[in-house]
């Protein structure tokens, strides 16, 4: 929201803007009643409209305002103009020190009075119970008169609030973290402890300010590295260079105090900032101007480069040493919080739209993927988590299917009907086999280097890791009809190993447990994914486009059976049940589902008007008047979905669900238009809720029921589908009544007909999924609908036509009034991804209730990234 010069808000008048940061707008502004000129910062309206979250954000700034100091920019005021919360601010003239160091280090008495004043602002807020914690470069402004601490947009006061994860009063930039659950701070100024999402206090702050007085006395970022990642290492594990390294001119006393500002273990650091500035105040004193300006005379030219050039070398080293540390220790301890990044195709380049391109090596350091340059190649790269910049490997055109081998220098690949193999480095390609019976579904190496993989039209194969001969390891057993067996994965022992079977019996599907010494098979579980053993003792595997992980007992092969989703909307493959994703005992990758866009067709197919601009969207719902769109919005890079309304005319998205790192999925809404009910997995499953359309503010009201909300019926039922046991069934919203009008069955993807008196659903009982209706007077009376196959049932406003996807991606339309012939028939081929037809819960578009007018989320076009979880263990432990 952008406000014109001229507006008033209260005694205040708008004259310029300022700019714009990670909570609102800022401005330069007249206060009327004082006649002086102030700094207003208009926040966000959802915080306007939140009683809650702005009772809690003006208790902050009442204890913030208690701040007064000449060294820390000063708040005046906070106000309200009818739907405007806005923040009155000193307003201050001069330069941050972020724009200051673009021209190199600052002279070290000037950097030394910086540091001294900052120290001071810091213990005054210290010793009043408040803690800035986002102290750096952009938040130092620079005057005639001094520095100026601004925009304790982090700040954590003494105030007790179970609620508070961090402050309301952000003004955060990009490269801040503040994800509930996970990191507030910005990565490169932050404390270990910040890091991994514990406790702060103000030695937090310490290390901070010894972060930016070394960037003040070298000119470059105390903690460095080409991605998040390697940020993170340095930061958690790597010893920052000497300043002296770089600048020789440093007294050894300045080194040393920064050195112990910036220790791992805070008890280490300094204890207050009072302390700190008392001794930078001693440094000051005991050097003359001329020795901390001049260059020392003893020092030429030629030592004082080759001291730069070792300190570049020693930073180096430090930040690749730190990055293997990292998927080593602290980040991956068991007391660590997991951290989200995403990783781009290489420039001009996408990912290939495959579920087997990609795959993590086993110590966690390095990402092999498939990716497709403009003019079509396609070839395998190469990503080290600790460069920015991935390489493509030689000689791999047309590859599919990447693994590793267990030294993590050696990766094979499917390519032309052969396997081959190629060392990281990319100068020794092989071949190991050539055959037409091979497919990249799936290869695994053992320990001693025997390779296993997926044949067509067989069960699996081995061969020696050096080539040789291909040796059968299962076979199809004819009577259980299997048609595949594929996705194998060594267990430790390089004995024995998961795979998955395929068959045209839905309970002879599953992960099963084979051995390479006998024919021997187990069932491990009946849930159809690919199965991959990561971390000791779990099991991950992806299903209906949900990644999951359970417990697994290598002594016994047992799975827990009580999963926890990792990820959800990851791409999925319904015919081969193999995911995007890889996993090692340390880091987790996937891709999700990429942008999506809701866009309008007419009945012959002709793209209309698109509704809101791109994003990855799941699940969008039409309200009752049309004038809405309800659907889930993911954010990859927090790993996190909330549902937002989409204005149908503007685009313009309010948030329903916001904050937190739960997934929020499958909104419906109720027959009025005043509600919406959806599924929320704020921990280990999905639970139902639902609250106002119109009061983002109001309160989410659990319904006391796990699943995904189906329809909401005209008797105040809300249809679910319950994802453990796939039995639709039915809750009352309001009123004591435990079930509804809807005797429980098997079925997905469930759709009430208007009057009430029916449902459409999907069921996969003859082999195929199909769609069905069902009578709700009469359970046992149920007709077929579609036609070699069909998913995602929808209604006609009226009952009188049904709509369904083919599993070729057309859309189908069945007259049921009567007046004509029922059987299907096609109305145009949609756009939409075929990987994302049968997920339960989920619908991929919406009619209007003319039937004449279809809402479809359909791709946009952009590739999605490469998610990178580290420490993914610890979702399993929340």
């Amino acid at each position: 929201m952008s406000l014109p010069v001229g507006t008033r808000l209260g005694a205040y008048e708008i004259l310029a803007p300022i700019g714009a940061g990670g909570m609102g707008e800022v401005y330069r502004a007249a206060d009327a009643r004082l006649n002086r000129t102030v700094a207003l910062k208009v926040l966000p309206a959802d915080l306007a409209r939140n009683l809650e979250r702005r009772e809690r954000f003006e208790r902050e700034v009442r204890a913030i305002s208690s701040l007064t100091h000449p060294h820390i920019c000063a708040v005046f005021d906070v106000g309200r103009d009818g739907d405007i919360e806005f923040l009155v601010m000193e307003f201050i003239e001069g330069q941050t020190l972020e724009h200051r160091l673009v021209s190199g280090a600052l002279p070290i008495d000037q950097a030394l009075r910086h540091a001294i004043e900052i120290g001071g602002a810091l213990d005054h807020a210290h010793r009043r119970g408040v803690v800035h914690r986002d102290l750096k470069p952009s938040n130092i402004m620079l005057t005639r008169s001094g520095v100026k601490l601004l925009d304790f947009g982090l700040a954590k006061t003494g105030i007790a609030d179970p609620m508070a994860s961090g402050s309301l009063i952000s003004g955060t930039d990009s490269k801040t973290l503040t994800a509930n659950g996970t990191i507030l701070g910005t990565l490169h100024y932050m404390a270990p402890e910040q890091l991994e999402a514990r406790a702060v206090d103000a030695r937090t702050d310490i290390f901070a300010l010894g972060a930016v007085i070394d960037e003040m006395l070298t000119g470059r970022k105390t903690f460095d590295g080409a991605s998040q990642a390697s940020v993170i290492a340095a930061v958690l594990r790597s010893d920052p260079a000497p300043l002296r390294a770089a600048n020789p001119l440093v007294p050894a006393a300045l080194d040393r105090a920064v050195r112990k500002c910036l220790e791992k273990d805070a008890d280490d650091r300094w204890q207050t900032a009072r302390d700190l500035t008392s001794e930078l105040v001693w440094i000051r004193d005991n050097q003359t101007a001329s020795k901390l300006s001049q260059p020392a005379q003893n020092y030429s030219r030629f030592r004082q480069r080759l001291w730069i050039a070792a300190g570049i070398v020693v930073a180096v080293a430090a930040a690749i040493v730190s990055f293997e540390e990292l998927t080593r220790s602290r980040v991956v301890a068991n007391e660590s919080a997991p951290v989200h990044f995403t990783l781009p195709p290489p420039d001009g380049s996408s990912f290939a739209e495959c579920n087997n391109c990609m795959a993590v090596s086993p110590d966690g350091l390095k990402i092999v993927f498939v990716a497709t340059e403009p003019g079509g190649t396609v070839q395998l790269w190469l990503r080290s988590l600790d460069s920015a910049t991935p390489r493509a490997l030689p000689e791999t055109g047309d590859a599919r299917g990447p693994f590793w081998f267990p030294d993590s220098r050696t990766i094979g690949f499917f390519a032309r009907d052969r396997l081959r193999t190629i060392d990281v480095n990319g100068s020794s390609t092989r071949t190991l086999a050539a055959t037409n019976t091979i497919q990249s579904q799936g290869a695994t190496v053992a320990p001693d280097g025997t390779v296993l993989f997926a044949s067509l039209g067989s069960g699996l194969s081995r061969l020696p890791a050096t080539g040789g001969p291909i040796t059968p390891v299962t076979k199809l057993d004819l009577q259980r009809q299997e048609i595949a067996h594929s996705w194998p994965q060594f267990l430790p022992d390089g004995r024995h190993f998961l795979y998955r079977i395929k068959s045209r019996q839905p309970e002879n599907t599953g992960i099963f447990l084979g051995s390479i010494d006998s024919d021997s098979r187990s069932l491990i579980l009946s849930d159809d994914g690919n199965p991959v053993p990561a971390g000791p003792g779990y099991m991950l595997y992806g299903t209906n486009s949900t990644l999951l992980a359970r417990r697994f007992d290598l002594s016994t092969f047992r799975v827990d059976q009580t999963p926890t989703i990792l990820a959800q909307e990851v791409m999925f493959n319904t015919s081969s049940a193999r995911s995007a994703f890889s996993a090692s005992d340390r880091v987790l990758v996937y891709r999700q589902v990429g942008l999506t866009e809701l866009k309008w067709f007419d009945r012959n197919g002709t793209a209309l008007q698109s509704v809101g601009p791109p994003a990855h969207y799941v699940d969008p719902a039409l309200s009752p008047n049309q004038r809405q769109v309800a659907v889930a919005r993911v954010d990859a890079d927090v790993g996190a979905s909330h549902i937002v309304l989409l204005d149908v005319t503007t685009g313009t998205a309010t948030p329903l669900t916001s904050g937190g790192s739960s997934w929020d999925r499958s909104p419906i809404w109720s027959p009025d238009g005043d509600r919406v009910a959806f599924a929320s997995q704020k921990s280990k499953f999905f639970e139902m809720y639902e609250k106002s359309a119109s009061d983002a503010a109001s309160t989410e009201r659990p319904l006391s029921r796990q699943g995904m909300p189906a329809a909401w019926s005209r008797g105040g039922f809300v249809i679910y589908e319950p994802l453990a046991s796939g039995v639709v069934g039915s809750w009352a919203v309001n009123g004591p009544a435990a079930t509804g009008p809807v005797p429980d069955f098997a079925g997905r993807q469930s759709r009430l007909s208007p009057n009430g008196e029916q449902i459409a659903y999907v069921s996969d009982e003859t082999g195929q999924n199909e769609v069905y209706i069902r009578s709700l007077r009469d359970a046992q009376h149920k007709t077929k609908i579609s036609e070699r196959g069909g998913v995602q049932p929808t209604w006609r406003g009226d009952g009188k036509e049904l709509f369904y996807l083919a599993l070729d991606r057309k859309l189908m339309a069945v007259d049921l009034s009567g007046a004509r012939d029922s059987m299907p028939h096609v109305l145009f081929t949609t756009p939409l991804q075929a990987s994302t037809f049968f997920i339960a819960g989920r619908i991929e578009y919406d009619v209007a209730p003319d039937g004449q007018r279809f809402l479809l989320n359909v791709p946009s076009g952009t590739s999605s990234p490469i998610t990178v979880v580290l420490n993914w263990r610890d979702l399993i432990r929340r």
